[in-house]
């Protein structure tokens, strides 16, 4: 009886530990960014679109994310009234390159930043989720060059 409750304990403790072994490994590999392979799911729980400026080493979370099936439009908020918007010509999995049929705008309270060139990259969609990257470059606000990114499973609304 004693070695079958030490068999056990030593199982959940085994367990245990290669559950929390994993718990610093990055969500994304910032050398291939746009390697759908190399993401991984978002975090049980948390905001699902991440984006940072100037690849700096911290992203910024998203609170409100969701996709817009009708007009196909990305839209990400968060609570600084900072707001992603990203116009494409379908929201299919695919890749859409920032140009006359693409945007990508973050708009913050005081100012617009406008992609000019770079790329989304669907990765997943089905009726009602979608997953992807985005790497883009731009002008507007002082400072931002670029903003890159993912968001995963976010919601598909009509």
């Amino acid at each position: 009886m004693k070695t079958k409750i030490l068999k056990s304990v030593s199982i959940a403790l085994f367990m245990s530990a290669s559950l929390f072994s994993c718990s610093s490994d990055s969500i994304v590999n910032d050398e291939n960014t746009s390697d759908p392979k190399l993401l991984k799911p978002a975090p049980p729980g948390l905001a699902n679109f991440y984006y940072r400026q100037n690849s700096v080493s911290t992203y910024s979370i998203s609170t409100d994310a969701f996709a817009n099936s009708s007009d196909a439009v990305i839209y990400a908020m968060d609570g600084s009234l900072n707001v992603i918007k990203i116009p494409l010509s379908s929201i299919a999995v695919g890749s859409y390159y920032i140009g006359t049929a693409n945007n990508f705008y973050y708009n913050t309270p005081t100012d617009t930043w406008y992609g000019k060139d770079g790329y989304v990259q669907i990765t997943y969609n089905t009726s009602n989720l979608i997953s992807g990257i985005f790497k883009v470059s731009g002008v507007g606000i002082f400072g931002i060059t670029s903003i890159n990114g993912y968001f995963d499973l976010i919601p598909i609304v009509p």
